[in-house]
């Protein structure tokens, strides 16, 4: 069961009818003590999970709380929901074809992807069949799609998102099963794994 939202605010119904206002690429599910400050992720003092969003326009870029959840498992599904819908341009989208593009290539052997990576997408391919790993490969498009943003802006990456981006990608963030039996998925950031997918990173998976 869902529970509904502790509570909502304007901006809540603004984003609704100015969706290009807000970036979506800045949403984020904060934890909240009890006097209204903001905790570490993971604390177990947070009173509630506010999911807040950043202004485009603004020079102070002025961050919005949207609603509020009593439980963070609620407020994710929320965030993911106004992530689709803040992106106007498709490029949600436009990421999860470029990932799923690669994945065929790879099962097709047009790819240079590894061969070792080869053989584990081809693993989760006949244990799952394409319709449920194309479910769970759109499933990471925002988190490539943000993570490929985060270093353009940087200037730790500076190529072509479907070319060399999303391969690099998929050899290095997303955790495949060598069996084939559980479906693949994104690998979370630890304090020593912080640096992101770049060409060099896979090509030195092979």
């Amino acid at each position: 069961m869902t529970h509904v939202p502790l509570r909502r605010y304007p901006a809540a119904l603004e984003l609704l009818h100015y969706p290009k206002v807000y970036d979506r690429r800045s949403l984020r599910i904060v934890a909240i003590g009890d006097r209204g400050e903001e905790l570490a992720a993971g604390d177990p003092a947070a009173h509630h999970f506010a999911v807040l969003v950043t202004e485009r326009s603004t020079e102070a870029r002025q961050e919005h709380a949207i609603v509020d959840f009593e439980r963070q498992a609620d407020a994710e599904p929320f965030r993911r929901r106004i992530a689709a819908m803040l992106d106007v341009d498709g490029e949600i989208a436009s990421a999860a074809m470029c990932l799923w593009e690669e994945v065929l290539k790879v099962i097709s052997g047009h790819s240079g992807a590894p061969s070792a990576i080869r053989a584990l997408i081809l693993a989760a391919s006949h244990n799952h069949g394409a319709c449920a790993l194309r479910d769970a490969v759109q499933a990471f498009a925002e988190r490539c799609d943000l993570e490929w943003s985060a270093a353009h802006e940087s200037g730790t990456f500076d190529d072509s998102f479907d070319w060399e981006w999303c391969p690099a990608w998929l050899a290095t963030r997303v955790e495949w099963d060598p069996s084939g039996v559980d479906l693949p998925r994104v690998k979370e950031r630890t304090a020593s794994s912080e640096a992101l997918a770049t060409p060099a990173d896979h090509a030195a998976a092979a």
